[in-house]
């Protein structure tokens, strides 16, 4: 498995369209840390997980708008919850900034 600082996070679209940034770039909802918390509470920092997937999402600006999530983890386990809409996961690569909203999000896999 490769380090954390040469893993590569692909980002796939609804649209079936790819874009990889620097895992260690990776962020959601302008946070501090590297990870997402679901509506359970759990707390899971991007470095733990081999994928993230959407299973249905609402519009990006509805109000409290909710994105249902499966997080498969390097153990292989699997956390379900929600994310918030209104926020983006977004990361950099060789071109800048990439970011994406979850209701336009069908996955995210780690490449060690």
């Amino acid at each position: 498995m490769k380090p954390w600082s040469e893993t590569n996070a692909v980002l796939t679209a609804t649209d079936g369209v790819a874009t990889s940034v620097r895992a260690e770039t990776l962020s959601y909802c302008i946070s501090v840390g590297h990870g997402i918390t679901l509506s359970s509470g759990q707390d899971i920092p991007f470095e733990k997980m081999k994928s993230i997937e959407v299973l249905r999402s609402d519009e990006q600006f509805t109000p409290n708008g909710k994105a249902d999530l499966v997080v498969t983890l390097l153990t292989g386990q699997t956390a379900r919850g929600g994310i918030g809409t209104g926020c983006d996961f977004f990361g950099t690569n060789d071109l800048g900034r990439f970011s994406i909203y979850p209701n336009r999000l069908k996955r995210i896999d780690f490449q060690r």
